[in-house]
């Protein structure tokens, strides 16, 4: 299973769980068990507040690897005098937008997640 996939997994079993308490709730359940799943529920939510910030991270890190390699081949292609080194800079640019595609995806999916929380 996924991460994503998994964590998901965890909201809707702990959901389950919180509307099994609130049943319970009314036939005397006792403040230790809520407090327990609110606890777990917090730790959940701060798991996926770090996965995010994660993402975060690792996309402003695909943006200066962008921004490098492209201003290196540039420079590689304006010393080498061939154009056709320049067409690798274009390839490049697509290859970390889709790269960063991907984690914006990602984190999309964690996000919903977050929220559901």
């Amino acid at each position: 299973m996924r991460a994503p996939e998994l964590a998901y997994e965890r909201h809707r079993l702990a959901s389950a769980s919180l509307t099994n308490c609130q049943n319970a709730r009314i036939k005397g359940m006792d403040n230790m068990d809520e407090s327990r799943l609110m606890h777990l529920l917090t730790l959940d939510l701060e798991y996926v507040q770090k996965t995010i910030e994660r993402f975060d991270n690792m996309r402003f890190a695909i943006k200066s690897w962008t921004v490098t390699t492209i201003g290196a081949v540039l420079v590689v292609s304006v010393g080498a005098k061939n154009g056709a080194i320049a067409f690798v800079g274009v390839f490049l640019v697509f290859f970390f937008a889709f790269m960063e595609l991907v984690y914006m995806d990602m984190q999309r999916v964690h996000s919903r997640v977050g929220c559901d929380l």
